[in-house]
């Protein structure tokens, strides 16, 4: 990896910093403006709970290695991303995909959240690349950094114990010629290789649960459930996988962490998804939701990118003027890592019932960037009319990314039209974060009380507003009213219609906090005198937006 980043010009990584640096300070500036997201004191919550008490109790479905802050994750993607793009396919096409990737609303919302998304993104990417090298020279130096990269990654989400192993396959087979090349590998020492990376991963993630060495925590944990599902609650069998459950096994909270995530998707998750409420996430739930969530510019060169790939470009190790290394220039194999690696992740979470949004399947932009640069380097070696095409496209992603702050978390491109709840809700429109904005605005109106229907985990009553009373499904009521969109799509009532706030749609909005909180004047007799259209009240909120 030493002789891959000095045989970068030192512009290019210049340039990937500068991006960079604007990018983080548009995250930054984002904090103040939003709330608490709905899972972000759960995150923190279990992060003080393991560094203060040594437990892992509160819950497990998400490993506690995550909370140790954001944003340099975010960083290390930048360069993971650098690095790939640039000794694949050349220097241009690694700034290029560098500023597609930093100005992606997506990436530059999780980006400042307190959650695993964008920890898992980066550890994920950077063992792929790991990976890459080891393939090539499968050292024990190499073995140990893949080792430990794969261990970071299990311990940020449990989503990468699929994502990781099935790219790492995909990788296996399209560098298999090349494996072939050369000196054959004896057996043992391809079987001590994988060895040390599965000891380093598996030290990374016993040392992380504090070397703890217990049987399952109680009957009532994952496995326990599990072997009472299969054997019953009395039979030989069921004695038996008692038995072997009461022997100390490492880290059992890891385990346990995995076991309640399988009954979490076994049960499905409950999501707003084209217009309707569904028990479970469809297949085609991350398809749809990645082409209205992603700007039309990025998916327009990584298509591109990837069409230009399968079609074996004959010009493209020298147009790209690739850095030789001690493995030599790279083959059509691995130029076409990337875009395989997408397409697998985004294959597997197809299978996924729990769909709750593209933070999920944010690995996929990484590796979408990687061709998007590509086809934005070839773009510029064009003529005229591939120079002009190029800079409208750059152009247009980043006068959108920039229309978005700081609500990029809720951002939706054109295809999505003027109402996206109508397509997708949960964590990629509605996830508590403008509170802040709805103080704003109610400051401004005056507004002493008001009824509220919040989605979201944060304290009400630390946040500055007015006078309020929380407003209950199917509960009319007259004067000042704030909703949440996520409260209009589903009220989480258990028997459908899920439409407990939809007696509000007969008003059209006052103003809207953010993207996601509507606020509306039900006129009443106890709300006389108060302001009913939005032409009386706009002008004195200059933030409000209908």
């Amino acid at each position: 990896m030493t002789e891959g980043v000095s045989s970068l010009s030192w512009k290019l990584w210049a340039l990937a910093a500068l991006l960079a640096f604007a990018a983080a300070l548009r995250i930054v500036a984002a904090y103040p403006r939003l709330s608490q997201t709905y899972d972000e004191p759960a995150h923190i919550a279990c992060g003080m709970e393991w560094l203060a008490q040594g437990t892992y109790h509160l819950e497990r479905q998400h490993p506690p290695m995550a909370r140790l802050g954001i944003l340099p994750f975010f960083l290390i993607l930048i360069v993971a991303l650098t690095l790939w793009t640039g000794l694949h396919y050349g220097q241009g096409a690694a700034v290029a995909s560098v500023l597609l990737f930093s100005t992606l609303p997506p990436v530059l919302a999780h980006s400042g959240l307190a959650t695993t998304d964008i920890p898992v993104t980066a550890a994920l990417c950077v063992s792929l690349v790991l990976l890459w090298r080891w393939l090539n020279h499968a050292s024990a130096g190499n073995s140990v950094l893949l080792g430990l990269s794969a261990g970071v990654a299990f311990l940020t989400k449990f989503s990468a114990l699929l994502f990781l192993p099935v790219c790492a396959a995909a990788s296996v087979w399209l560098l298999r010629d090349r494996t072939r090349a050369g000196p054959p590998r004896p057996l043992l020492k391809n079987l001590s290789a994988l060895m040390v990376v599965a000891a380093a991963a598996s030290f990374v993630v016993f040392a992380t649960y504090r070397f703890s060495f217990v049987p399952f925590h109680s009957p009532v944990a994952g496995p326990y459930k599990f072997v009472d599902r299969l054997a019953g609650s009395a039979s030989m069998v069921h004695d038996a996988a008692y038995s072997l459950l009461a022997i100390p096994v490492p880290a059992p909270d890891f385990f346990e962490g995995i076991a309640e995530v399988w009954s979490h998707a076994r049960a499905g998750h409950r999501v707003p998804f084209l217009g309707k409420v569904w028990e479970s996430a469809p297949w085609y739930f991350f398809p749809v939701t990645l082409a209205v969530k992603t700007p039309l510019p990025f998916l327009i060169l990584a298509g591109l990118g990837t069409f230009l790939l399968c079609g074996k470009d004959s010009n493209l190790r020298a147009a790209a003027r690739l850095p030789a290394s001690s493995s030599g220039r790279p083959t059509h194999a691995d130029l076409l890592l990337a875009p395989v690696c997408a397409a697998v992740i985004l294959a597997v979470s197809m299978c996924s019932p729990i769909g709750v949004g593209v933070r999920h399947i944010l690995p996929v932009y990484f590796f979408l960037a990687v061709p998007a640069g590509r086809a934005a380097a070839r773009l510029a070696s064009r003529a005229r009319g591939g120079r002009v095409a190029l800079i409208f496209l750059l152009a247009w992603q980043v006068v959108a990314s920039v229309r978005a702050h700081p609500n990029t978390l809720a951002y939706f491109n054109e295809l999505a039209g003027a109402d996206p709840e109508n397509i997708v809700g949960e964590s990629d429109l509605d996830w508590g974060q403008d509170l802040p904005q709805l103080e704003e605005i109610l400051h401004g109106l005056g507004v002493r009380e008001f009824s509220i229907a919040y989605f979201g985990s944060a304290d009400l009553s630390r946040h500055g507003l007015s006078s309020f009373r929380l407003l209950q499904p199917r509960q009319r009521t007259t004067g000042w009213v704030a909703v949440s969109v996520r409260h209009l799509i589903d009220d989480f009532s258990q028997t459908p219609p899920y439409d407990g706030y939809g007696w509000l749609r007969e008003y059209q909005p006052v103003a809207v906090a953010g993207k996601t909180i509507r606020l509306y004047f039900v006129p009443g007799k106890e709300a006389v005198g108060h302001p009913s259209t939005a032409d009386e009240v706009l002008p004195r909120v200059p933030s409000a937006r209908l």
